[in-house]
């Protein structure tokens, strides 16, 4: 049975709640566009292993869309282990 009352502010703190509480797991990738998001991308990245951020702030004169390819854009994705 759902109440009608605020379960979780999706912003901020909340937004790792969120994602644990729907997914049940911390995620190896998570992509932001706000300030808002700097939780959610924090708490991704300090988990084990290889993990990915992308924080994307929209601070171009017009909205575009950006292709990004891991075979030409990046020259390493996952460093060599040591």
């Amino acid at each position: 049975m759902r109440l009608p009352e605020l379960e979780f502010l999706d912003d901020k703190a909340g937004k790792p709640l969120g994602i644990d509480r729907h997914i049940g797991r911390r995620p190896i990738a998570a992509f932001g566009n706000s300030d808002g998001d700097l939780e959610m991308l924090e708490w991704t990245t300090s988990g084990p292993g290889a993990r990915l951020g992308v924080l994307v702030h929209h601070d171009d004169a017009e909205r575009g869309w950006l292709v990004v390819s891991i075979k030409s854009d990046w020259k390493t994705i996952f460093p060599a282990p040591r």
